[in-house]
């Protein structure tokens, strides 16, 4: 809480009064922001603040108290988790600063992370941004009942993996999420096309020692279904690079899914 002038002890009765001054978290730890409070600067969770786990005993990010929910301001990702699996995202309030920030929730390289009932507010360029640009398989992401509330010229929620030879996806479910006006604050030609929601393979060569080598990589077990979205200057949903087999435990299917005033 960023009001509470201290002490300091981390619970509700005196809470910490920024994410810098959390201390290292490991399985099961929340971290609770105060609802009705602003926080300034990006809240960034990797290796160097705390453990990766599951989702059986996740690290949470969510809010307490009473009122709207807490807001979150920074001109990099909000809120960006970078190789920690086992983390879920909740119930926060996610803007830029400025216009056109990176944007309100990004997950790097990352299995086993939950985003539901986060809203994202149209001065991020994504929504929600999900990349594999490693050379592994990740899975089990699931984002759901969010509120992507424009963006600044880009994708609303968007799946994107491939940079590295066995970077993969597999189970991902993105549902009941409502994504409103991408591209909204642009004023010039689109450099990245806005779309709703967007899966894509980067399939462009990779040159690597031995050569030259045709990524084609694909994404198995997505699911996109029962998601609005509305007013978008691309398609509404795009998805790129799906595929069978592997591992996965869920098919493929995109349905259910409302989309007005596209294109």
């Amino acid at each position: 809480d960023p009001t509470w002038p201290g002490p300091f002890n981390g619970t509700e009765a005196q809470p910490y009064a920024s994410w810098a001054s959390v201390p290292s978290l490991v399985a099961n730890d929340f971290v609770y922001f105060a609802k009705g409070t602003t926080h300034i600067g990006q809240v960034l969770y990797d290796s160097s603040r705390g453990a990766s786990t599951t989702l059986a005993t996740p690290i949470t990010f969510g809010s307490y108290g009473s009122g709207n929910a807490p807001k979150i301001l920074s001109n990099n990702y909000c809120i960006d988790i970078q190789s920690r699996n086992g983390v879920i995202v909740q119930d926060l309030d996610c803007d830029a600063i400025t216009t056109f920030s990176s944007g309100g929730v990004q997950v790097l390289n990352s299995s086993h992370v939950k985003i539901q009932r986060v809203l994202t507010r149209e001065k991020c360029d994504y929504g929600i941004r999900i990349e594999n640009t490693g050379a592994t398989l990740l899975t089990n992401i699931q984002v759901l009942n969010n509120t992507v509330s424009g963006t600044y010229g880009n994708t609303g929620i968007l799946l994107i993996w491939g940079s590295s030879v066995g970077g993969i996806y597999e189970d991902v479910i993105i549902d009941g999420n409502t994504v409103i006006n991408t591209g909204s604050l642009y004023t010039g030609d689109f450099t990245n096309t806005p779309y709703g929601i967007r899966t894509i393979s980067r399939t462009e060569p990779l040159t690597t020692s031995s050569g030259t080598v045709d990524l084609n990589l694909f994404c198995r077990g997505v699911q996109i279904t029962g998601n609005t979205i509305l007013n978008t200057p691309a398609y509404g949903i795009a998805a790129v690079g799906l595929s069978s087999g592997g591992t996965a435990t869920i098919r493929n299917e995109i349905s259910r899914n409302t989309l007005i005033n596209i294109g």
